[in-house]
Formats: C-alpha cells, sequence, structure tokens
C-alpha cells in the first residue's frame, strides 16, 4: 500500500514533533536547588518558565502514540508478509 519512503517520512515527521515538544517543555530559567524540590513544585516551576508546557507535552503524547502505531502497522505488514 505505502512505499518505504513514505513510512520513511512519516518517522521523521514523528520525530521532529517529538523534538519540538520536548524543546517547548524545557525550563529556560535557571532554578537554583532544583533537586530541593517536591514533584509538584517542579511542574509548576516547569510549566511557568518554558515556553510552552502544555503545547509541548500535547505534541510529545502525540508523537509518541504516533510512532506506536505506525509501528504496529510495519510489525503487522511484515508478519503478513512472512506468513504468505
Amino acid at each position: 500500500m505505502f512505499n518505504k519512503k513514505v513510512f520513511k517520512y512519516v518517522y521523521i515527521t514523528i520525530f521532529i514533533l517529538w523534538l519540538i515538544g520536548i524543546i517547548l517543555t524545557l525550563n529556560l530559567m535557571p532554578i537554583q536547588d532544583f533537586g530541593t524540590l517536591t514533584y509538584a513544585q517542579q511542574v509548576e516551576a516547569q510549566k511557568e518558565y518554558s515556553i510552552h508546557y502544555d503545547l509541548g507535552i500535547l505534541l510529545i503524547k502525540i508523537s509518541e502514540v504516533c510512532f506506536i502505531l505506525v509501528s504496529l502497522y510495519l510489525v503487522f505488514k511484515w508478519i503478513i508478509k512472512r506468513r504468505n
């Protein structure tokens, strides 16, 4: 149905979405003694000082789901091909 080139571009697009999500969630302000904060305080600091935390998390989750679905499709297609 699809050729290998299409899946290559799909994986590259998924990787770029994941990378943009990581960049959007990065904490851009240095925080002293970050390890002494509780988890809730760390998340709040990251939300406050990142570029766009919520959008970044959404992009990361979407890219992970797409990666899993495309990988499962390719494995299923490979298994069907090997059986025939």
